[in-house]
């Protein structure tokens, strides 16, 4: 048994190191929204109406829109299919909620993700303004065209909260010269 504790000890100790290391190394930058833009093929703020999780590996999430601005329009309802792997820690979505989506566009299977993760679904506060994350925060200061858009449009953002009219105005400007 005593020939057995040091081989099993000294593997932990390189795991926790190893562990220790990845835990400390600086995390890859989110995307900035300039090129969530423009690597969604979808893009739109709308409401959730219904989330299905009842197959083992897709989820099936029905929006309405009301703001379509790529690959959508106003009025349309639109079910989008996300293999559940791409959403770590559970559930995304919940019926009610308004959200601005970046989806990528769909592949020849049906599937679709939000481009960079969690930075392509942002969040509503409520009815007339959106809430960045943090991470979304770090995205948008990043944005230069964007943030262009917006200030053109008499706009100013100031801290993580924008008015979502404004913003989609400029998304709707971006767009239309990619």
């Amino acid at each position: 048994m005593k020939h057995l504790y040091l081989p099993i000890r000294n593997t932990l100790l390189v795991l926790a190191t190893v562990y220790t290391a990845s835990a400390q190394r600086p995390s890859t930058p989110t995307l900035s929204f300039d090129q969530l833009t423009a690597r969604a093929g979808i893009i739109f703020s709308g409401a959730v109406q219904k989330v299905d999780s009842n197959d083992a590996s897709v989820t099936h999430v029905t929006f309405s829109v009301d703001e379509g601005i790529r690959g959508t329009f106003s009025g349309q309802t639109i079910t989008l299919n996300e293999w559940k792997g791409s959403m770590p820690g559970g559930a995304r979505y919940r019926a009610g909620e308004k959200l601005l989506i970046f989806f990528h566009a769909p592949s020849p299977n049906g599937l679709t993700s939000p481009v960079g993760g969690s930075a392509g679904v942002v969040r509503f506060a409520d009815a007339e303004t959106i809430k960045l994350t943090a991470e979304q925060a770090a995205a948008w200061k990043r944005s230069a065209r964007l943030r262009g858009a917006l200030a053109a449009s008499g706009s100013e953002v100031n801290g993580p909260r924008m008015p979502a009219a404004d913003l989609v105005r400029a998304l709707r400007l971006v767009t239309e010269s990619q």
